[in-house]
């Protein structure tokens, strides 16, 4: 799988649970908050993802 898909998967994985996660604890919360979570969904799921390859060398 190319980057391109690996991104474009995780992003719709991110926006997936970011609305989940919004509405559930804040069910009042916009857009925004949904997007600033997916962001930082996708940006974990990076630095996971290089933490676990700097740990195999």
């Amino acid at each position: 799988m190319t980057p391109l898909y690996i991104f474009m998967i995780r992003v719709v994985m991110g926006i997936v649970f970011a609305i989940l996660a919004t509405r559930l604890f804040y069910p009042d919360s916009g857009m925004v908050t949904v997007m600033a979570v997916t962001a930082v969904l996708v940006g974990m799921a990076y630095i996971l993802e290089n933490f676990r390859k700097r740990n195999k060398e």
